[in-house]
């Protein structure tokens, strides 16, 4: 069954309209999912998640489901520092020119070129701690397996900051897969005769959802009957070329060649040695809230899916010595049958031949009788 990943934002009473010239809450989700397993040395299944938000200084927390176990080995609190140590991979990521950057701490201002909103800040301190004071994982006590991610908005404020400044604010992180975690995204299947096959072929059907109620804990669907305040969300799927797209929900917006030396900085954990494949495509999937002719957002998303379906086919060295030594058993087995069926045929001619021989031979030994006169 299908599993959803759930976002919302606690400890705001939501009727309480915002004060005269606040920005409105808005929130922006981005979502790269990582499978580029099987295809090198290094096993990559990343789920890397983006939260850009706006006008939510009088709640209290973000938070972000996951239908998995996520432990404080598999979320990665660093990924910020890896993106705002390199510039080019800013301009990647938020794919725009970057005017000029100011580092103040854990945290950097990013000034972009030709926006409105021109100004963002990166968030790179977000580490596990106390709650309250950092991130916090908490498992579902019921229901099955989960962990909500906890992001207090205390943590993006400056120090001696009673509220928080009013522009844009980003923070990113990753959460590092397992196989089992992988299976809640995307299902793999391979045909019962690929042993049969000098190839291996697989099919890959990769559903991914947000705040899908039906698709959600008792415990989590309590925590959605407000707004999720979300204006938009981003989901960008990483595959080898080889890895035919066949079809989706809806038409991907955009599909190009990803930079290999690049986003390998990216990727890359504390001077790890890994091996990406030489090329590879990235899909981008993004669905937006409605807005007025002024720009005001008139609603807010509800939910997120995306379904796409994918095709491989691998001939490995391993492949091709089991199919020979598939055909080199299958031809000795056939000659070992064919000399057995022979063998059992010519020994049969043999008996019948010894058989009629012996009895041409008795009666050529039996006395003529002749008529007496």
């Amino acid at each position: 069954m299908a599993k959803s990943l759930a976002f919302w934002v606690e400890g705001s009473n939501p009727n309480n309209p915002n004060e005269e010239g606040e920005s409105k809450p808005e929130v922006e989700l981005h979502f790269n999912y990582w499978s580029l397993s099987g295809s090198s040395e290094t096993v990559i299944d990343y789920l890397d998640v983006g939260v850009k938000f706006s006008g939510l200084k009088e709640f209290d927390a973000i938070k972000i489901f996951f239908p998995f176990h996520v432990t404080e080995q598999s979320y990665v609190a660093n990924l910020g520092r890896a993106v705002c140590n390199t510039p080019t991979l800013i301009s990647a990521i938020f794919n725009t020119r970057v005017k000029e950057t100011r580092l103040d701490g854990e945290r950097m201002d990013i000034t972009f070129r030709h926006e409105k909103e021109s100004k963002l800040r990166f968030h790179c301190q977000i580490e596990v701690g106390a709650h309250g004071e950092g991130v916090t994982l908490n498992r579902l006590n019921r229901e099955g397996e989960g962990t909500t991610l906890s992001f207090p908005i205390k943590l993006f404020k400056k120090e001696k900051e009673h509220s928080l400044e009013g522009i844009p604010h980003y923070f990113r992180f990753r959460i590092k897969m397992s196989a089992e975690d992988k299976k809640i995204i995307s299902q793999l299947s391979k045909p019962k005769d690929s042993k049969l096959l000098s190839r291996l072929e697989s099919t890959e059907i990769v559903d991914f959802r947000i705040n899908e109620i039906r698709n959600l804990p008792a415990q989590i669907r309590s925590k959605l009957e407000y707004d999720s305040y979300i204006s938009s969300v981003h989901f960008f799927l990483i595959r080898e070329t080889n890895s035919e797209h066949k079809l989706s929900h809806t038409e991907f917006k955009r599909c190009r060649v990803l930079e290999k030396d690049l986003w390998e900085t990216y990727l890359r954990e504390d001077g790890q040695v890994i091996s990406l494949p030489e090329q590879m495509l990235i899909y981008h999937w993004r669905e937006q809230s409605k807005r007025d002719q002024s720009g005001v957002l008139s609603e807010y998303l509800e939910n997120f899916s995306a379904f796409a379906k994918f095709s491989k086919t691998i001939v490995t060295k391993m492949t091709i010595i089991w199919f020979a030594l598939s055909v080199i058993a299958l031809g000795a087995a056939s000659g070992v049958i064919g000399n057995y069926i022979y063998s059992y045929f010519t020994s049969n001619d043999q008996a019948v031949a010894c058989a009629a021989k012996a009895s041409t031979s008795s009666e050529e030994s039996k006395p003529k009788l002749t008529n007496a006169q």
